[in-house]
């Protein structure tokens, strides 16, 4: 529990000097919150931080001392600016007492949920396997072809990578959930006070219903496992989505955001924040696609369209994703693995039949290749929609729910279309049919769409805040003030309680080291096996490696592949023997 107190308080001020470096070199200086400042800037430091590591890992493995010295330079950088450290200065009188003691008592309470064991089913299938090459190898080519899923791209196993070395390894996967968990808490509950004001921007509304609708039905979706206790890059997606259109909704509000130094003719403005998050959210997870178009039309639609303007907003979301396109062909030949889309004929690239595989996989609209009528497709679709996608994760039948409010929130967006002043609709229809129409045609997963789906639900409720609680909203707006005003008065009997419970579990448990680590990964009995020059491991029992010895795959491997590099070892990479012959 220690661990993660420690962990989460390093994250935060990394991210949030280089996050706000990044808000003061865009000009975006018009975000005249310090409390939505400061979350933007942690978002902001969080995914470029993750893909400046994806990068580093294609040159050096990505140890504790690789991963403190990448975020000790972006700290260094960002606070050579003497404006910087002036917004810096600025945000420490957002913290009085009463409110570092409620800081702390959330975060006591969610590290101390966190630290139980992982079972999140992809984190041992590949998700660790991949960490955990990163952490010791970097990024090697070709091995796909020990485990072909560790040819999905996710700039979220970079950053978690220093934290799987020395004594950490196998104990701290939980790290970066756990803090956007813990983050995503502590914005609802400001913007929930925010929203209940006379002064409420509909953004602090959306957010509200955006992050309690989403951060519940992440909690569940796949209970016993938790998402928010394991390294699943589809909870950053959730609430990047959210954040997205957060951002979006602030950036074109009535009175404008910008300052008069942020207008048109700057290239670097208030908009290119969405674009910088959505290029993130894509690094982190392919379903993340849909919103780079949408964010790189809004970037461009924010002033004079000139040559220099489109040259930014096409070239900037490259270079951030150049990485991610890299990793994919040094792993496994295709950059937006499984599509196979752009690849390449590399010694390791795989076989086009396991890529469409693996993307069919949770897709019952992916064709089978064989020769169906349209009454013969609808009936199959119609048959997996029974027996495989609603059986297969219970909450999927929210789906359709949340699809239904969407049109209706569409259907009302459309009719104010013509009014002068938008305040970020039409781009919020963007962002959530698009985004639905992505997930539901290529991966039709409740978590892999939540964000999506929750968009103009959330905005439909936002917009409606007034005619739907009306007197209501201002009794609770009360409420939530008279406790925030009678609360610190019983914050040393809150205290004492939560003290009380950490011997507690300490009795309980007899082990001091859960007060200081997380639980440790699952152990597995793995058999070991060779091919060629090639030895290597998989599970007698189950698919899943978790934290055991590379390299480890989900059962025998393909019997024509051998080390690319004997004298390198594993680390020198993998690649198909036919390719030795030529």
């Amino acid at each position: 529990m220690l661990f993660y107190l420690v962990a989460w308080t390093f994250l935060f001020l990394v991210c949030l000097v280089i996050g706000t470096a990044v808000l003061k070199l865009t000009a975006a200086d018009g975000y005249d919150r310090e409390s939505d400042r400061a979350i933007l800037a942690v978002w902001l430091g969080l995914v470029l931080l993750a893909i400046a590591l994806l990068g580093i890992s294609l040159v050096l493995p990505l140890s504790a001392l690789v991963g403190l010295g990448t975020a000790l330079l972006g700290v260094g950088c960002s606070l050579y600016f003497r404006p910087v450290r002036q917004d810096l200065f600025r945000y420490s009188r957002l913290y009085s007492q009463q409110r570092l003691s409620l800081v702390g008592i959330l975060a006591i309470g969610i590290a101390a949920f966190s630290t139980r064991e992982v079972a999140w089913f992809d984190t041992g299938l590949y998700h660790y396997g991949v960490i955990k090459w990163l952490a010791e190898f970097g990024t090697v080519p070709g091995m796909g072809l020990i485990n072909s899923r560790f040819g999905f791209t996710s700039a979220w196993f970079a950053l978690l990578a220093p934290f799987a070395s020395g004594f950490l390894t196998a104990r701290a996967s939980a790290v970066a959930n756990s803090f956007i968990f813990y983050l995503a808490i502590g914005q609802w509950l400001i913007s929930a006070k925010a929203s209940l004001t006379a002064d409420a921007r509909l953004a602090d509304r959306f957010i509200t219903i955006f992050l309690g609708m989403t951060l519940p039905i992440a909690f569940v979706i796949k209970i016993p496992w938790f998402m928010t206790v394991s390294t699943a890059p589809d909870f950053p997606l959730i609430l990047l989505t959210g954040i997205i259109a957060w951002v979006i909704l602030l950036s074109t509000r009535k009175r404008p955001l910008a300052t008069a130094s942020s207008g048109s003719q700057y290239l670097l403005d208030v908009r290119i924040i969405p674009l910088i998050l959505a290029t993130g959210a894509m690094a982190i997870k392919l379903n993340g696609i849909a919103l780079v178009p949408i964010a790189i039309l809004f970037y461009l639609m924010g002033g004079q369209l000139t040559w220099k303007r489109i040259a930014v907003g096409l070239g900037l979301p490259f270079l951030l994703l150049l990485p991610m396109f890299l990793y994919g062909y040094v792993v496994i030949g295709f950059p937006l693995f499984p599509a196979t889309w752009f690849g390449l004929d590399f010694p390791w690239t795989i076989q086009v039949a396991i890529a469409q595989e693996l993307e069919a996989l949770p897709n019952p609209w992916v064709p089978t290749g064989e020769k169906l009528s349209w009454f013969e497709q609808i009936w199959r679709w119609l048959f997996n929609l029974l027996t495989q996608w609603l059986p297969g994760e219970r909450l999927n039948i929210l789906i359709p729910l949340l699809l239904g409010v969407s049109v209706i929130a569409g259907l009302q967006i459309l009719k104010k279309f013509r009014q002068q002043h938008f305040e970020g609709r039409p781009w919020l229809l963007l962002l959530g049919a698009t985004g639905s129409m992505l997930v539901m045609l290529k991966s039709p997963l409740l978590r892999h769409g939540l964000g999506y789906f929750a968009i103009l639900p959330a905005y439909w409720v936002a917009d409606q805040w007034p005619s739907l609680f009306g007197r209501g909203g201002k009794t609770l707006g009360k409420m939530f003030n008279h406790v925030s005003q009678t609360l610190p008065q019983f914050l040393s009997l809150i205290w004492l309680s939560v003290l009380a419970g950490i011997l507690v579990i300490w009795g309980a448990t007899q082990h001091l080291d859960y007060l200081l680590l997380p639980s440790r990964l699952p152990t597995v009995t793995l058999h070991q096996a060779q091919v060629n020059d090639v030895i290597y491991f998989y599970p007698t029992v189950s698919t899943q490696c978790w934290a055991e010895e590379l390299p480890c795959a989900i059962g025998p491997i393909e019997d024509d592949i051998q080390l690319r590099e004997p004298t390198q070892g594993i680390g020198g990479g993998f690649i198909y023997r036919k390719w030795v012959k030529k």
